[in-house]
C-alpha cells in the first residue's frame, strides 16, 4: 500500500486538495476591502465587520505573521469600543479606524503576496 499513489491529487506543501490554493485564500483577504466600504457606508455593523475580518485573517493561508494578527486585533478592539459612541469623539474616529484597517490590509496583502507558499518566511523580518 503506497499512499504516494494519490500524491498528484494534493499540494505537497499544504496537503490540501488543489482547489484550496493560496490564490483562493489571498482573494478571501482581498475581499475584506469590500467590508470596509460597506462599513464606511453604514451597510455593515461593527460586529459583522470584526467577524469577517477575524474569519478572513485567521483562515488565510499561508498564515499571516503573529504581529499582523496582533495589530488587527488591537484595531478591531478599538473599533468595537468606538461603537459605544454614537458620534465621533476625541478618543475614537470611525474614519481614522477605517483608514488604519485599510493600511493594515494593504500591508497584509503585501506580506501574503511576497510569501505565497512558505508560511515560515512570512515571519521573517
Amino acid at each position: 500500500m503506497n499512499s504516494a499513489s494519490h500524491a498528484g491529487e494534493f499540494d505537497v506543501d499544504t496537503a490540501e486538495p488543489p482547489d484550496q490554493d493560496t490564490t483562493t485564500m489571498t482573494n478571501r483577504i482581498s475581499a475584506l476591502a469590500h467590508t470596509l466600504d460597506d462599513f464606511a457606508q453604514g451597510a455593515m455593523s461593527v460586529n459583522d465587520l470584526a467577524r469577517d475580518w477575524r474569519d478572513g485573517a485567521y483562515a488565510h493561508e499561508p498564515e499571516l505573521p503573529q504581529r499582523y494578527l496582533d495589530v488587527m486585533e488591537r484595531l478591531l478592539n478599538q473599533l468595537e469600543s468606538s461603537a459605544l459612541f454614537t458620534e465621533e469623539s476625541c478618543s475614537f474616529s470611525h474614519a481614522d479606524m477605517v483608514a488604519a484597517l485599510a493600511d493594515w490590509l494593504a500591508r497584509a496583502r503585501a506580506v501574503a503576496d511576497a510569501n505565497p507558499s512558505n508560511p515560515s518566511s512570512a515571519n521573517a523580518g
